[in-house]
């Protein structure tokens, strides 16, 4: 896939621009044999304003729940991490495919740190530019969690561990910022994934 940010709208682009740019950004999608449907963006008041948002379809790693939008560009770097770390992972470690990415959910009207902080930054989940990971569902049934195995102490012990660093570390190159346990407590049970523009691996 080519490189994201070319499909990225600036915050003061034109609807016009925004869709030229999102349907360019399906259509590059669509030939790397990943289907996402346009949905309507949002204007929910402030910083909360969604533009070109998508909902991924098929030819990916389902994603639950699976009614999920995100940003279009944000699908990519999910189908970059997807192709390129999170399955070639799961077969190294664990000799299985992935059947889905259990999430917290997208999009949601904050701040960085919760609803109502004053002073503090817009959260990219105020845009659908994020993503919260909180577990791996592998074909066979086993589900790898980010509250009990990221330190290697769950039911799938140093394997689990594994998995889960290799995702960071994946995901760090395609993600602007990433965020897990090790950085506060507050990402003690997922992997915060977003398409900011200046970015953070912790």
């Amino acid at each position: 896939l080519a490189k994201v940010a070319d499909y990225e709208p600036g915050r003061l682009a034109s609807p016009e621009e925004v869709e030229a740019q999102t349907q360019a950004c399906i259509q590059l999608l669509a030939e790397a044999g990943v289907e996402v449907e346009r949905v309507a963006d949002r204007d929910d008041g402030g910083f909360c304003v969604v533009q070109g948002a998508v909902r991924i379809k098929g030819g990916v790693t389902p994603l639950a729940p699976s009614d999920l939008i995100m940003r279009c560009p944000m699908a990519m770097r999910y189908v970059i991490w997807d192709r390129q770390t999170l399955r070639p992972a799961a077969r190294a470690v664990f000799g299985t495919g992935v059947a889905r990415v259990e999430t917290y959910g997208g999009y949601a009207c904050r701040r960085v740190n919760g609803p109502d902080g004053p002073g503090e930054a817009p959260s990219e989940h105020a845009r659908a530019n994020a993503l919260d990971v909180a577990a791996i569902r592998l074909e066979d049934g086993r589900v790898i969690g980010v509250a009990y195995d990221w330190r290697g102490q769950g039911r799938h012990g140093a394997q689990g561990r594994d998995l889960l660093k290799r995702l960071r570390d994946g995901a760090c190159r395609v993600f602007s910022t990433v965020l897990t346990p090790d950085y506060n407590a507050a990402h003690a049970d997922h992997l915060h994934l977003d398409g900011a523009a200046r970015g953070l691996c912790a």
